[in-house]
């Protein structure tokens, strides 16, 4: 699938190899042996509720994901519409990563229409580059997710058009 600006899509999460969808629409999270951390029912959280919209930040495959329909112009920090940001700090107890400051993001396929979102580097954040990526907490809304070591694959999503 391609990416198309200004069509609206919605962001499904697609789980990763921690922590999955069981059954049910429990949410089961493990341990790294292997043992359940914990279980709950997931409800949709901010990410996937909204409706989203891709606007290339350059040519470079890097892209802006907005969260109401874009305007003609980039807007300004505080104005709507707002944008999927990243704090670069803790966003924990299940809080979401929903700002209205610029946060340009890399798409990644990882096959099968699933795709990992990560933040893309820049001259901001010197060292915060490739181990950060957009997953969901255990409440189910956006949380940052850090990759340590490798031993935690890229939380995964499904990206699909809104007919």
């Amino acid at each position: 699938m391609s990416i198309v600006e200004g069509r609206a899509y919605t962001l499904r999460y697609a789980a990763s190899e921690q922590a999955v969808k069981a059954p049910g629409g429990l949410y089961v999270s493990w341990s790294g042996k292997g043992e359940i951390v914990r279980t709950g029912v997931r409800r949709p959280g901010l990410v996937e509720r909204q409706s989203w919209w891709f606007v290339k930040a350059n040519e470079s495959g890097i892209w802006y994901i907005l969260g109401e329909t874009p305007g003609p112009e980039e807007p300004t920090f505080g104005q709507s519409p707002a944008k999927l940001g990243m704090s670069y700090g803790g966003v924990q107890n299940g809080e979401p990563i929903v700002l209205s400051s610029p946060s340009p993001f890399m798409i990644k396929s990882a096959g099968h229409d699933v795709y990992t979102l990560a933040p893309a580097p820049s001259s901001n954040a010197e060292s915060i580059v490739a181990d950060i990526a957009i997953g969901i907490s255990g409440e189910g809304e956006g949380a940052e997710v850090q990759i340590i070591g490798g031993e935690v694959k890229l939380p995964k999503w499904i990206i699909e058009p809104i007919a």
